[in-house]
């Protein structure tokens, strides 16, 4: 049985790719995109348990505009909000 050449061989091409794609950037992670509003982030606000980050506008105007008071991707309930560049906090959002 004669084996074939490794650039030739179809399972290792497929191998190298795969390698390659789990190796490339995220490309949420090297451009931050707000699932909210789709865009470049702005004023980039991190929710309190869940930590997903969003536009501070898009997720203020998220909670206070009768969405809920939960993370719009993971539904967790959001306590607080923290503009990621100052560490400031803002407002409980928690259901009474």
């Amino acid at each position: 049985k004669m084996e074939q050449p490794e650039e030739q061989n179809p399972n290792t091409a497929q191998q190298t790719t795969i390698e390659e794609i789990a190796d490339s950037p995220d490309p949420i992670e090297t451009e931050e995109e707000c699932s909210v509003c789709r865009n470049g982030m702005i004023d980039t606000t991190v929710l309190s348990d869940c930590v997903h980050q969003f536009c501070y506008d898009c997720i203020i105007g998220w909670l206070t505009k009768g969405s809920g008071t939960f993370c719009p991707m993971c539904k967790t309930p959001v306590k607080y909000v923290s503009k990621k560049d100052s560490g400031e906090r803002f407002a409980s959002f928690h259901q009474k």
